[in-house]
């Protein structure tokens, strides 16, 4: 898994599982906000369109 913390334009995201669901949340300066899964999808096609789908981020 590549580690989004060294792209500095690139927000860093986890997705937790609450009971039979995915909750996806965004890092904020005071902690994380829950977001959608419409804006995760969003955020990884923009990631692998800039970066190319399964090449290893440094």
């Amino acid at each position: 898994m590549s580690s989004l913390a060294n792209l500095t334009s690139r927000p860093q995201v986890r997705a937790l599982m609450c009971g039979n669901r995915f909750v996806y949340e965004i890092k904020v300066p005071n902690g994380y906000q829950e977001t959608n899964y419409q804006f995760m999808r969003w955020l990884v096609d923009d990631f692998n369109s800039t970066y190319g789908r399964g090449e290893r981020v440094q």
